[in-house]
């Protein structure tokens, strides 16, 4: 599991089992995401692998990945198999809002948990330019000219293919947003869906969970351990360039571990070296 919206997928999942609820995945074939034993598998759609495709198999890809048809299908006979009283939507991807679309003809209730902000910015972050944080909400709001005169997406392979699909993925999702409520894990999160026009009736605060075990790890309380540990890709969009300046502000003695590789490890560790923190250790 390589994402923080996958770790939320499976633990719930498990929850709710626990709790004497039945529950049914649906997601892409892509190993090893899920268990190719798993007796739906076959309605799983595929995988949209770029990397092994001719010119003219990445072309379909590229539409597909903003309207899955094959998603769509699938999903609707899945549905019509499993029969479920609700559906608990956590990360379109490549399934792409075509779901929607099955969630409205069957009729059933629809949640929607919106783990961050590239629910709501083509550049998954809210960081203008990949580095300074935006504070125009123009994107939230439905603007989607920012994008182009900021450079927000100058660091990505097709620019202008990632805004059209944002473009034309908030089209379908507003087709379809009355009909759904939304499950928000902060009130920041929950902030960001007001501002984009989503009613305040249809949204939730639910803050992930964590295990009970984890408060009691033996560590927390240790004065041995006087570090703070950050573990994950090396990426403006984190808010790592933030942390590191924040530690100009603690003592020497209080260190900080970055653990993680990344395309700005280069950029975190010069700038380390420019405010002389030798508490960082990556």
């Amino acid at each position: 599991i390589r994402s923080g919206a996958g770790t939320i997928f499976f633990t719930e999942a498990e929850m709710l089992k626990e709790n004497g609820h039945e529950v049914f995945l649906f997601t892409t074939n892509k190993p090893p995401f899920v268990d190719e034993n798993y007796k739906y598998f076959g309605y799983f759609p595929d995988f949209l692998n770029y990397q092994d495709s001719n010119p003219f198999e990445l072309i379909n890809l590229l539409f597909k990945n903003i309207y899955n048809l094959e998603a769509a299908n699938k999903f609707h006979k899945f549905i019509k198999d499993v029969k479920p009283d609700i559906i608990h939507i956590h990360d379109m991807g490549e399934l792409t809002p075509s779901i929607l679309e099955i969630c409205k003809k069957n009729n059933i209730p629809t949640f929607i948990t919106i783990h961050g902000p590239d629910f709501f910015c083509p550049n998954e972050s809210l960081l203008i330019g990949n580095k300074q944080l935006c504070r125009k909400e123009s994107c939230i709001k439905g603007n989607y000219l920012e994008p182009m005169l900021n450079s927000c997406l100058i660091h990505r392979k097709v620019p202008y293919y990632v805004l059209v699909k944002f473009w034309i993925q908030k089209l379908i999702q507003k087709k379809y947003r009355d009909k759904i409520k939304y499950i928000c894990p902060s009130k920041a999160i929950f902030n960001l869906a007001k501002i984009s026009g989503i009613n305040e009736n249809q949204l939730t605060v639910i803050h992930n969970s964590i295990d009970a075990e984890f408060l009691n790890n033996q560590y927390l309380d240790n004065p041995a351990s006087n570090y703070f540990l950050y573990v994950g890709r090396l990426e403006y969009k984190k808010g790592l360039h933030y942390l590191i300046e924040a530690m100009k502000k603690l003592s020497g003695e209080i260190q900080l571990h970055i653990v993680g590789t990344g395309y700005a490890e280069k950029e975190f560790r010069a700038l380390t070296d420019k405010y002389k923190l030798n508490n960082i250790k990556f």
